[in-house]
């Protein structure tokens, strides 16, 4: 059986600023669908929680 893990360590943050969250969001958005543009409506950027993680430690291994 072939396996992949990953275990991490870090602190998570609540992202409160506007342009913060459109940034983060164009990310995880640009990671599943490349090149699409997606304009964020301010209201639902204010009503949506997005929470960054800063990691500090990490371990993986494969088999």
């Amino acid at each position: 059986m072939n396996y992949e893990s990953v275990i991490g360590y870090g602190t998570a943050c609540f992202i409160t600023d506007v342009e913060h969250k459109q940034k983060a969001l164009h990310i995880i958005i640009d990671h599943y669908s490349p090149g699409s543009s997606y304009v964020f409506p301010e209201k639902k950027l204010k009503e949506v929680t997005v929470i960054k993680i800063e990691i500090s430690q990490m371990t993986g291994k494969k088999s």
